[in-house]
């Protein structure tokens, strides 16, 4: 209400203004009986006043529109929501959000005008979230299970992801999903390896799903022999290395997958929210600001 009060002052104040009335003093004149004298002494039947009046409040209708559509969009910081995912996005050691995919949308967000607020999640509540509105934004792979006609994704790339499968000892040849047929392979729950998940989980596939939450768990399934197949991302497994030793490691890239601007439906004004941030990543990539 505070926020409507402000707005109609402007309005009033643009109107006084295209009335030739000087702003210092125009500000004077937005108390309701003020007003009501100005208008009786202002308006003339007959005078083409009508036509005047007419544009005036038009203009100032736009005005008031333009001034609550940024209000509605700007009154409370954006969910961007980000899953364990080494070194584009994850925890550091003091328990803030970091990485580099998190680095780039907070620059998009700065440059869009946008406050925002970066939360960590599970991928499986991260995908719920962004279905209800609890969380409004996300910076990666938009084929999430979950997204589907619950989020709307930006047209630019904005960063790459590789999708690799590993193994020990001779390095996989996997090429298609039906390449996983009989075979049992490790994946980690919530993730949609590029939109595989659906034929890697359906029974009648052949493929033996064994689902982890963590990246290094996963690495250690396949050491200890229970997988034949790892399929995970080459960042957080090259992260993840470091903490665990797997001998013999190969691997073999599958396909590069776009990363984007992912934003809820629920997000009120969900699109141009979208459309500002695309706008804004391109103009920090004409500044070659974005890495």
């Amino acid at each position: 209400m505070h926020e409507q009060r402000q707005t109609l002052a402007i309005v009033w104040s643009n109107l006084m203004t295209s009335l030739f009335i000087p702003a210092s003093a125009a500000k004077h004149c937005a108390k309701p009986g003020l007003q009501r004298l100005i208008f009786r002494s202002w308006w003339r039947p007959g005078s083409g006043s009508t036509r005047i009046l007419a544009s005036l409040l038009l203009s100032s209708a736009v005005t008031f529109a333009q001034a609550e559509e940024n209000t509605s969009t700007l009154q409370r910081s954006l969910i961007l929501g980000f899953v364990e995912f080494p070194p584009a996005s994850y925890v550091d050691a003091d328990g803030k959000p970091a990485g580099e995919l998190l680095d780039l949308g907070q620059r998009a967000l700065a440059e869009a005008g946008y406050s925002w607020e970066a939360k960590h999640y599970p991928a499986n509540r991260l995908a719920s979230y962004m279905g209800t509105g609890e969380v409004d934004l996300f910076l990666g792979i938009s084929t999430v299970p979950g997204f589907e006609g619950n989020t709307i994704a930006g047209e630019k790339t904005i960063a790459h992801i590789e999708l690799r499968a590993y193994a020990k000892g001779d390095a996989p040849v996997i090429e298609r999903w039906e390449d996983l047929r009989g075979k049992t392979v490790i994946i980690l729950r919530g993730y949609s390896y590029g939109g595989w998940i659906g034929e890697i989980l359906d029974p009648a596939n052949g493929i033996n799903a064994l689902e982890v939450d963590e990246h290094e768990q996963a690495l250690k399934v396949l050491n200890l022999g229970r997988g034949d197949i790892l399929l995970d991302y080459k960042s957080p497994v090259d992260t993840a290395l470091r903490q665990v030793e797997v001998p013999d490691l190969q691997s073999t890239l599958i396909s590069l997958l776009n990363c984007k601007f992912v934003v809820s439906r629920k997000t009120p004004q969900a699109q141009k929210v979208l459309t500002d941030l695309e706008a804004a990543f391109e103009r920090l990539e004409e500044r070659e600001a974005v890495y």
